[in-house]
Order: C-alpha cells, then sequence, then structure tokens
C-alpha cells in the first residue's frame, strides 16, 4: 500500500479512537446495541488542531527501541521507541505510526509533551504485532504538530519528517503477547428493509476467534471505486458489543444511499479494520477485503438529498444597517414527505478564527419537491473577529425521522467576505490588550494574586458579567484549572480596563516554572452568552517559587513497605508513607488515590485520614488492606494516582498527580480476602412447577471462605445478546462457615422468551461485602458466562404482547376536532394476576413528552391496555407533529419486565388546527418589575408578569417553579382564579423575604422562571399548557429589595390586564397596598 495511503488511515483511527489505544471501556458497561455511524467524504474532525506551521525533527534527534513485558510473563506487552530531541515550544506532539516491510499498519501511538523535555516514548501494544505474523524489522513514521487544547487532531497538516528502523531486527511476532481476538474472514450481501427491491443497506460480514470474553470494538474505513485508482467516496463505521470465546459472526451495515448518491458502480474496498478490546488494540488489518460488484442502479437513493445550490444573506434585524443575523439558504430535494433535521456548522475561514464554530438545526416536516431552507446564526459574536474572511459551512447533514443520515458533506459552501464591520457591535468587547502582574499583598516577598488587566470597549451601558479560565501552560498533569466570574456595572460607553485578580494560593504547587493561559474569556448580559474568545492571552513565565507556599505542602519524600499479619512473611496491609512541611499547626485531611500498575483486574483504593499536624516536617503514613489483590493472581507495583491535602474547609491546599511508584509485591504475599472466588460455576435452569420449562436461572459459584460470618452478595445478570432493561440485580445475606464452599445465585429471566431470543448469560458485577461494617470484600474479576439457552426453555410469563397495536382518533364532543389519540395495545393473558405497564410518549421536537406507570387486574384471554392523549396540550405546539409510542414494557407482580416493545410506533402527521384547543395557554411573554409599596425606595414585592391567552371563560390555576439565584433557592407561586376571555398579563407576586438578599459573597440577584403551568380548574384539574425554562428575570441588587411585608397584603390579580395598561395597574396596586398598609398602622 503506498505510503499516502497511510495519512488516511492514520485519519480514521484518529476519529474513531483519539489514540491507538480507542476509548475506554469499562468490562462492567452494560450490553450494548451495534452502533455505526457513516460519514460522507469526510473522515478528518472539522476542529482542525494545528495552529501554526509545523517544524520538522532536528538533525540531532535520536531514537531508540526496546520492548518491555509489563506482566512478566514472557511474552512482550508493548514496542516502544524512545525519541531524544529539544522541544522549544510549550506543547508539541508527536504522532508516530508503526509498520513491516510490506507497509502493513501495525500500530499507531500519540504523545502530548508540554514540556521541554529530552525525549518521549510511543508505545505500540503487542498483540496487533503478534497478530500480524510479520517478524521484524519494523520501521516507525513520526511527525511533529502543534495541539489544540480541545484534543483534535488534523493528522493532514503533520509533516511525517521520521522515518526510523528498528535496531533489534531480530524481533519476531511469537515474542509478542497474544490478542485476544482476531478477525478471521470477511463476506457481503445487499439488504433491502422495506421490500421495495433496492437495496438500503450493504452489509459487511465479519467473522472472528476470541479467546476471552469481553466488550470489543471494531472500526473500519471504506472506499466505494471504481477500480484501484478511481476512489469515489470514503465512509467510516463502527461496531461495539460483548464478545464470547469462540467463532463469532457480526456485521456492519452501511447506508446504500450513500452509494448511490455517486451515480457510479463498482465495489466497495475494506481498506483498514481495527478490532480492540475494552480500548486495547488486537488486531489491524490494511487492505483488508474487497466486496462484489456493486451496481448503484440496485441501491436506495436517499429520500432527501442537497441539489449543490446555496446562497447567503446578512440580515439586519434592528434597521441599524449592521447585520444581525447571517442567513445560509439550502436547496434540497426532496423525495419522501415526512420530519427531517438538518445540522449545519458554521466557522470564520482564516485561521486566526478556527476556534469560532457554531451549530445551528433545524427539525421539521417536509413535502415531497424541491425546497429551500434558511439556516439563521447569530451574528453577534461575529464582530470580534477583527477581520475579513468568508464564512465555510461544514458538516451539513440531513437525518430522518429514524435519524439515518441521508447524506452529510463535510464542507459543502463558502460565502462571501464579510467584513466584521459589517455586524452589529456587541455590547462589551474585548479590544486585544492585556496585561499581567504578580501582587504581593503582604508585602513578604512572594505573589499571592494574579492581576490580568483585559481592555474591553462598552458599546451598551449595563450590567455585564464577564468569566474566564485560567491553566497554568506547563505541568498539566498537576494543573489547577481556575474559574473567574464576576459582574459589573458599567455607566460609560467606550474603553476601558477590567482588573481580574486571581488568588495564587495554589501555584506553588505546580512545581514547575510556567507561564499562564486565558482558555476562555467570555462576556455575558442578562445572562446569556454575548462573546467567547478561545485562548486569548498567556501571560509572561512565572517562577513557581515566586508565589506563596501553602500551609502545608508534600515535599516530595515518599517510602513503602508491608505489614505483616499473625502469619509471618504474610502482608495484611502495604503501608504507604509521605512526608509533608507545615507552617500552620492544625488539623488536615490527607486523600489518596492508589492504583495498581499491572494487574489483571482494575484494583484501586481510595483511603483518606484526618491528623493533627505540628510545625515544620511530619509523616502520614497509610495503611491498605491487600487483600482485594490477593485474587487478582499477579504481582505488581502500585502507583500514587491523586495526593491531595485539605484543610478544615475542605479546601484543597496542595495535590499531587503520579508522584510515587511502589516496589514490585507479588499477590502471595498478601492476607487472602475472607470470602473470593476461585473460578469455578456452573448453571442450570430450574422447573420450579413441574412443567418441564425453566422458571429460574441457577448458578453454582464456588467460594472460598477464610473468616466465617454473615456476608452480603450483589449479583447482575443480563443476557449475552443485547437487549435493552434486560438486567437483573439481586441481593442476599448469607452464613458462610471455613471453607471452600457453593453459594447458589437464584436469577428471575423471562424476557429471552418473550424476544424469542437464544442467548448465553453472563454475571458481570458479582460483590461481597461483610455485614457488621459493609466493607466490600471481594469484587468480581472477571465475568461469568453460563451455557446458551434456547427461548423456548423458558416458561412463558403470564402476560405477553401479540402485536396488535391500533391508533384511535375521538371527537367526543362533535365540534369537528379532534379530542382525544387513543393507542389500543393487545396482551394475551395465560395467568390472571396483577400486572403493570410503563410507557413513553413524545412529540416532534419533544414539545410533547410524558410518561406514566399503570397496574391492573388481568383476566385470561384477549386484553386491550388504553393509553389515551388529550390535544389539548398539543394544539399549543402551532404546528403539524407525530405522536410516538415509545419503551412500552409490561411488567410481574414483582416489576420485573417480562415484554417489550422493540420498536417505537408513531401516528400519523397531524395539523394542530385538527385539535380541540384548551380554554387557555401560555404565549410565551413575560416581564417583571420591582414594586415598592410602602414608597420608602426599596421593593417589597418582585412581581413577574405572564401572558395568557383565554378562549373560554373558566376557572384556572396558574404554576411558576422558580430558583433564585445565585443561592438558588428553590420556591413555587400559585395563582388561581376565574378569567375573562381575552388576551392579557397575569401577575405573580413574590414577597422580598423569599428571594436570597442575604447570599454571602453576592450583591446581586435574578430569579430564573424554570416551568409555567396553566392547569383547568384547580391544582389537581387537567395540564392544558406548560413552558419550561420560560424567563430568567432582569438583574437587581440585593440592596433594592426591603423585607418588610409579605404578599399576603398584595392585593388580588387583576384579569384582563393588558400590555396597555400595565403601567396603570402596577400604580393602582401601588396606590391599594400602600392604604392597606396604613390602615394597618393605624389599627395596631
Amino acid at each position: 500500500m503506498p505510503i499516502k495511503k497511510f495519512l488516511l488511515l492514520l485519519i480514521l483511527s484518529t476519529s474513531l479512537f483519539g489514540q491507538m489505544g480507542g476509548d475506554s471501556v469499562s468490562k462492567n458497561d452494560k450490553l450494548t446495541d451495534i452502533s455505526r455511524s457513516s460519514e460522507n467524504n469526510h473522515i478528518n474532525s472539522p476542529n482542525l488542531a494545528v495552529q501554526e506551521e509545523l517544524s520538522t525533527f532536528p538533525r540531532n534527534t535520536t531514537w531508540q527501541d526496546y520492548p518491555v513485558d509489563d506482566d512478566r510473563n514472557g511474552l512482550y506487552n508493548r514496542l516502544v521507541v524512545d525519541i531524544g530531541y529539544y522541544n522549544p515550544q510549550e506543547r508539541i506532539g508527536v504522532y508516530g505510526i508503526l509498520f513491516d516491510e510490506e507497509e502493513n499498519i501495525l500500530g499507531i501511538s500519540n504523545f502530548v509533551n508540554d514540556n521541554e523535555e529530552t525525549y518521549v516514548s510511543l508505545s505500540f501494544p503487542g498483540q496487533p504485532i503478534h497478530a500480524s505474523g510479520t517478524d521484524g524489522p519494523y520501521f516507525l513514521r513520526a511527525g511533529l504538530y502543534t495541539p489544540g487544547w480541545w484534543g483534535y487532531i488534523d493528522i493532514s497538516e503533520i509533516n511525517f519528517s521520521l522515518m526510523y528502523k528498528t535496531q533489534f531486527q531480530s524481533y519476531n511476532h511469537s515474542q509478542f503477547e497474544r490478542p485476544r481476538a482476531m478477525i478471521t474472514g470477511f463476506s457481503d450481501y445487499g439488504n433491502d428493509t422495506d421490500d421495495d427491491t433496492f437495496y438500503d443497506e450493504i452489509v459487511i460480514g465479519i467473522q472472528t476467534e476470541v479467546t476471552d470474553y469481553g466488550y470489543y470494538e471494531i472500526a473500519a474505513y471504506f472506499e466505494h471505486s471504481i477500480d484501484k485508482h478511481d476512489t469515489q467516496y470514503e465512509i467510516s463505521s463502527h461496531w461495539s458489543g460483548y464478545l464470547q470465546p469462540g467463532h463469532n459472526f457480526l456485521e456492519i451495515q452501511l447506508s446504500a444511499s450513500e452509494f448511490y448518491k455517486t451515480k457510479k458502480s463498482g465495489y466497495i474496498r475494506m481498506n483498514y479494520v481495527h478490532l480492540s478490546l475494552y480500548g486495547e488494540p488486537q488486531h489491524i488489518l490494511t487492505e483488508a477485503y474487497n466486496t462484489s460488484s456493486v451496481f448503484y442502479e440496485d441501491l436506495a437513493s436517499p429520500s432527501m438529498e442537497l441539489t449543490g445550490n446555496y446562497w447567503d444573506n446578512g440580515l439586519d434585524t434592528d434597521s441599524n444597517e449592521l447585520y444581525n443575523q447571517l442567513e445560509i439558504i439550502i436547496e434540497v430535494n426532496c423525495t419522501r414527505a415526512g420530519y427531517y433535521t438538518i445540522i449545519l456548522d458554521l466557522a470564520p475561514n482564516s485561521s486566526q478564527d478556527s476556534f469560532l464554530s457554531y451549530n445551528q438545526d433545524l427539525y421539521k416536516y417536509w413535502s415531497v419537491g424541491i425546497a429551500n431552507i434558511s439556516i439563521i446564526f447569530d451574528a453577534t459574536p461575529f464582530y470580534n473577529m477583527f477581520s475579513t474572511t468568508p464564512f465555510v459551512t461544514q458538516d451539513l447533514t440531513i437525518l430522518d425521522d429514524q435519524w439515518e443520515i441521508q447524506q452529510l458533506v463535510p464542507r459543502p459552501y463558502t460565502t462571501r467576505e464579510y467584513s466584521y464591520t459589517e455586524f452589529d457591535y456587541p455590547q462589551i468587547f474585548a479590544t486585544g490588550n492585556y496585561w499581567d502582574e504578580g501582587h504581593d499583598s503582604n508585602s513578604n516577598g512572594l505573589f499571592d494574586q494574579l492581576i490580568i488587566t483585559i481592555e474591553v470597549n462598552v458599546t451598551h451601558t449595563g450590567s455585564f458579567g464577564y468569566s474566564l479560565e485560567l491553566q497554568p501552560t506547563t505541568g498539566t498533569d498537576q494543573c489547577w484549572t481556575q474559574y473567574f466570574y464576576e459582574m459589573s456595572t458599567f455607566v460609560t460607553i467606550g474603553v476601558q480596563n477590567v482588573t481580574i485578580a486571581i488568588d495564587t494560593d495554589r501555584y506553588y504547587s505546580i512545581r514547575r516554572n510556567t507561564s499562564f493561559r486565558i482558555e476562555y474569556l467570555e462576556f455575558t448580559m442578562d445572562f446569556g452568552v454575548n462573546i467567547r474568545i478561545e485562548l486569548p492571552y498567556t501571560t509572561q513565565e512565572y517562577q513557581y517559587t515566586e508565589f506563596e507556599k501553602p500551609a502545608v505542602y508534600f515535599t516530595g519524600r515518599f517510602w513503602d513497605f508491608g505489614v505483616e499479619g499473625a502469619s509471618e512473611d504474610i502482608y495484611e496491609l502495604l503501608a504507604l508513607t509521605c512526608e509533608v512541611n507545615s507552617s500552620q499547626i492544625g488539623d488536615y485531611m490527607f486523600y489518596i488515590r492508589l492504583k495498581a500498575l499491572n494487574s489483571s483486574i482494575a484494583w484501586d483504593q481510595d483511603q483518606d485520614i484526618n491528623m493533627a499536624l505540628g510545625k515544620n516536617i511530619n509523616n502520614v503514613t497509610f495503611y491498605f488492606d491487600m487483600s482485594r489483590f490477593y485474587a487478582t493472581d499477579n504481582h505488581t507495583d502500585f502507583f500514587i494516582e491523586t495526593f491531595e491535602i485539605r484543610d478544615n474547609n475542605w479546601d484543597t491546599v496542595d495535590r499531587a498527580f503520579s508522584p510515587y511508584t511502589t516496589r514490585s509485591y507479588q499477590n502471595s504475599k498478601f492476607q487472602p480476602p475472607a470470602v473470593y472466588l476461585t473460578g469455578n460455576y456452573y448453571d442450570y435452569g430450574e422447573d420450579l412447577d413441574g412443567n418441564g420449562k425453566i422458571d429460574d436461572l441457577i448458578l453454582e459459584v464456588e467460594i472460598n471462605v477464610t473468616q466465617p460470618g454473615v456476608y452480603s452478595f450483589d449479583v447482575g445478570l443480563e443476557p449475552l445478546i443485547p437487549v435493552w432493561d434486560s438486567n437483573r440485580w439481586v441481593n442476599f445475606h448469607q452464613t458462610l462457615n471455613l471453607g471452600i464452599q457453593n453459594i447458589t445465585l437464584q436469577m428471575y429471566v423471562t424476557l429471552p422468551y418473550s424476544l424469542r431470543l437464544d442467548t448465553a448469560f453472563v454475571i458481570y458485577h458479582l460483590t461481597i461485602s461483610d455485614t457488621e461494617d459493609w466493607e466490600e470484600v471481594f469484587r468480581q474479576p472477571s465475568p461469568l458466562i453460563t451455557r446458551v439457552y434456547k427461548y423456548n426453555e423458558f416458561d412463558p410469563p403470564g402476560i405477553i404482547l401479540t402485536g396488535n397495536i391500533w391508533e384511535i382518533e375521538e371527537d367526543t364532543d362533535s365540534d369537528d376536532h379532534l379530542d382525544l389519540i387513543l393507542y389500543e395495545i393487545e396482551v394475551n393473558v395465560t395467568q390472571p394476576s396483577y400486572y403493570s405497564y410503563e410507557y413513553q410518549l413524545y412529540s416532534t421536537d419533544w414539545y410533547y413528552n410524558e410518561g406514566d406507570y399503570f397496574g391492573q387486574q388481568f383476566d385470561e384471554g384477549l386484553a386491550n391496555i388504553t393509553i389515551t392523549i388529550s390535544t389539548k396540550l398539543l394544539y399549543t405546539y402551532f404546528d403539524d407533529l407525530t405522536i410516538t409510542l415509545g419503551h412500552f414494557s409490561l411488567l410481574n407482580y414483582n416489576d420485573n419486565i417480562v415484554d417489550r416493545l422493540t420498536r417505537e410506533y408513531t401516528t400519523r402527521v397531524y395539523s394542530y388546527g385538527e385539535f380541540d384547543p384548551p380554554g387557555a395557554y401560555l404565549k410565551s411573554n413575560y416581564y417583571d418589575q420591582g414594586v415598592d409599596i410602602d414608597q420608602d425606595g426599596k421593593y417589597e414585592i418582585l412581581t413577574i408578569w405572564v401572558r395568557v391567552a383565554v378562549l373560554q371563560y373558566g376557572y384556572y390555576t396558574l404554576n411558576l417553579n422558580m430558583y433564585a439565584a445565585p443561592a438558588w433557592t428553590y420556591f413555587r407561586e400559585t395563582v388561581a382564579g376565574s378569567w375573562e376571555e381575552g388576551e392579557y398579563f397575569i401577575d405573580v407576586n413574590i414577597s422580598a423575604s423569599r428571594l436570597p438578599l442575604n447570599f454571602a459573597g453576592s450583591e446581586q440577584m435574578y430569579v430564573d422562571v424554570s416551568y409555567v403551568a396553566i392547569l383547568e380548574g384547580s391544582a389537581s384539574g387537567e395540564l392544558i399548557s406548560y413552558q419550561y425554562g420560560a424567563f430568567i428575570t432582569n438583574t437587581y441588587r440585593v440592596d433594592q429589595f426591603d423585607q418588610i411585608i409579605d404578599t399576603s397584603s398584595v392585593p388580588p390579580v387583576f384579569p384582563g390586564l393588558n400590555g396597555q395598561n400595565v403601567l396603570f395597574g402596577v400604580t393602582l396596586l401601588i396606590f391599594i397596598s400602600s392604604f392597606l398598609l396604613i390602615r394597618r398602622k393605624r389599627f395596631i
């Protein structure tokens, strides 16, 4: 394979896995369905990480390679290449690819160097080398790049200047660790899912040979080609799930419509496939497989596709001759009417503004034919570019109502050039001038604050919030990320300075000289993001010794030793001592997290202790119970992952990451746990009623008990084949005697029968705890897998779904408007009993989202379950919509799921005009105002005005759920009464006594109205209108409020109040309230 092909394969592996090891997956993760993703002509991430022209390795670069046997089993776990060079930059990445003489990829490694270190190590897992079957020498191609702080890598920008041949040419592939699974074969076929004679999917079958059960992932990269020199289309796909030992056959489905769009026939070539176990690479193949011929005429076409026509316009919404919005118009051809989602990213084309990226999506119903889609972007942040640039549309994606990709184009359109001066000014923005300095407030010669000055231009007076995130540029593993937020009132328009003082009490703990980088600077107004600037400024470099030392800090000295118990040469505990220096006598809390460096299980322990410290040097010793490590059948070093010191206020005063690694310990040197699994077990089905069918699944698990007593067992079981919501949990206590014995795990299993599922089962979580202090004494190190059971071996549940579902529409009052939509779901009951069912209903855009749980007595025979939907809530969507029934499950008297719908059911498309309107609904208009009742210059109440439309006179209840910030105090207000027909405001009065006016450290407050609802009748009546995230009030100074009276002195609501006489209503309110207050004083 040509070397240039490597870049494409690197891009694939990076986009799917990041580093070669991939995303970490816990062994206890639940079973998952096959997942797949596809991309059209697009493998790179849209967010380019390279920020400057990249350099090559210097001429004096040195390198050496060597193998590492981490677990000391005689096989190499990885091949390491050390590259020695001088790093003149603050942060640089090294990306390397290992391959054999035939240019087959053996591994990929990525290392980000944050400091001016002399070398970096690229580590390549041994399993893919063993699986390749090729011996050394091996070759490394490596390059330097400047990584983006958000983690993306643009491989195409890397200059792969280093070509290295391993020194030890005698490497044999059999010297490396054996893979736990290998890919052994491929196949392909077309799949017509809707019986229209066109293939909707091209299915790639992958045969694997597995030795260890576990969670595997496969990433594959495909090309649609006419021949090997003419690539028409590129796509990547992904599969993940659990595999059991032996032969496994799995499938990757590729959307046929993606290949149809090339309008050319050919074949599909699998250029790259990567198999991993829990994120660790096992097998890599390049030029893996070519499918049989694919004729595009046989493939299904997409139901909506782009025509290739685009336009852009600046929109001036406030008539000031400056753009507030940028409109992108996209022409599409819809061949199947329905709901579609259009997703589009927009970014400036200038490299200095590559951090700016804006996302919009549009979801609506489209009819068949050509249509223009208008997507609007808020142009407020564009002024801050201070440049002239076109905008690039990125990742334009069309999804159908099942969220299947119909088309994805990475960079479909570039707008005309726009000057930043064409856009409206933000209310406040940074000019680009920054300064920094250390500040010594106590005159002891050490900095206790870092002062950052930001020059801003204020174009509108008012209260603004500004926030930033600050990080050191070196030692990111030690970094102390700090967030700063403050509100200020600006009364002067023009250029001025904002000074931010940041406490530096943690900076000594970095223990490296460093500058500090502002990750982002954000200006807000009315609590909405106004301007956000990424990486605007890096300070000068500071010596860490210039900053104040914390009251207690690590000296850097550690040591460890085993503590013998009752038996000689057997360790009961592992002791680890840390030396600290204290300048203040007092009580401190020490926290440590210890992990095993090489272990067959994810061994870790957390521990914290409280200790009184004297001045100067103190030793702090932790003691770790190592009995859980005994069951790993291993030997290893241990390392401190995290070490923290906290004061009495739980504030962290010093912290260290990975400061120390212990000597190596053999597991047999430690005392065994009180109870542990021996590894022997067997399973069988139990027939409780003598009908020849399995009622319970039984697992007999052998354990060894070294300390008799009463223990608690927690066990989780689920099918090996992924099934949603099918896991079972049991908990029980049992008295155990000394020695080897069996425990019986009795698991109730029903879903396999209902779903016609033949499967094995896996115990994926088994923990044992003592019942005296509830300490965990053992955790299952690896899954226990049963034999495969046929579904018809199990006893059928007493109730199952027949598969018949009807959608019914009802107009109960014969007014030609629908009042109810009903779902009728048929069930077959063979064992009369009390059964329950649960479900979820949601509408287009999730405007309507309801779930419920019901139970009832069922008699034998066929029966219908009725789910009723009132249309009053649906009317206020004011657009076409559908209702979907999902997650419907039947449960027995123990609340175990016995059957469920395996798909969702969606109604026809309704127009809101078909529904019966509610008597009243919210208009989504809100206002707020402080009210000074006694005219003393301070507000006694905060009034929130809620606009409603009343279509029918009647008694209604208005509920508001609110949070008062910054204390985030929750409270609720209810207003009820008879409402006249019309459209007007309802006022809701909040007593100042309910507001957090004394919240520490805050001089301002506001109210977040998180939920507003109208109910027909009383508070227990039918919900007819609601809105989440309704409204945020203006920001008030806390000294603007009084806490004198309660809302009981506020007069009643005035239905009929409209926007034209709000001022009159407030005036009248104040007058009457003042009169009542005067009368109260006279009476007293």
